[in-house]
């Protein structure tokens, strides 16, 4: 099984390693608050993790989405931007173009945060028809194992949000503030986890550079077998050992 799951993880590490400066991302960001976000005085190091897969001159923004305007672009990151407004919300014409572009095999990225960004956390889930639940918890361990949840044992945000229902999407971490929806995008309601000042909380580092990579195209893969599959194993070995212990005594 060892074997296995760290096949696997090389696969993907080579995955990533070819893929690297092949990727372009645009960044919706028309409003940033504070220093959060890509490029801004908080998100330094997080920043840097973005440039350096994808290179910092394959990375655009700009203040909203238009008609076409994602042709070309591999990754989309949305930014929250103000709390206590619903004025920086998707349009019905952003939502469309977003649509367009995941169908045709883009991966999204947004971050949203609290119920002080409660409209921008439901417009963006709507993208899903996923639910916003409001104030969440700060610590969270891993409830799934794949590889945006590789290496990451429990994560630390302050104050964030949480997803309440997740419409067919898979949650990542117990406090439900993050989610995987449609293997292609994934949807964060913290944005301090990756900032400068906690992003060596517990794992959240690993969680970052993940998101990182899953949003340059590298594939979802399951880093470790499930339950089920220990006992298919084990029950395949049972099978085995008793057929051969049969043959012995004919």
């Amino acid at each position: 099984m060892k074997f296995v799951r760290t096949a696997l993880l090389v696969a993907a590490f080579i995955g990533s390693s070819q893929s690297v400066f092949a990727q372009k991302m645009f960044v919706r960001k028309p409003a940033q608050y504070s220093g959060y976000g890509y490029n801004n005085s908080y998100w330094t190091t997080y920043t840097g993790m973005w440039d350096t897969r994808f290179g910092a001159a394959n990375i655009s923004s700009g203040n909203s989405i238009t008609a076409g305007s994602l042709a070309g672009y591999s990754a989309l990151m949305l930014d929250p931007s103000q709390p206590y407004t619903s004025g920086y919300n998707l349009s019905a014409g952003e939502v469309a173009e977003i649509g367009t572009f995941l169908a045709g095999g883009g991966r999204l990225y947004g971050f949203g945060e609290n119920d002080s960004w409660s409209g921008w956390n439901g417009s963006m889930l709507g993208l899903f028809g996923a639910t916003f639940g409001g104030l969440g918890v700060d610590g969270g361990t891993p409830l799934v194992n794949n590889s945006l949840t590789a290496g990451v044992t429990s994560i630390n945000t302050p104050a964030p949000g949480y997803i309440s229902n997740f419409n067919g999407g898979v949650s990542l971490f117990s406090n439900n503030i993050a989610g995987l929806f449609n293997n292609n995008s994934v949807v964060v309601l913290d944005i301090n986890i990756c900032d400068d000042s906690n992003i060596n909380n517990a794992d959240n580092k690993r969680f970052c550079q993940n998101i990182v990579n899953f949003s340059a195209g590298d594939p979802i893969v399951v880093t470790t077998p499930e339950p089920a599959s220990f006992a298919m194993v084990g029950f395949g070995l049972a099978l085995a050992g008793l057929i051969v212990r049969r043959k012995k005594a004919q």
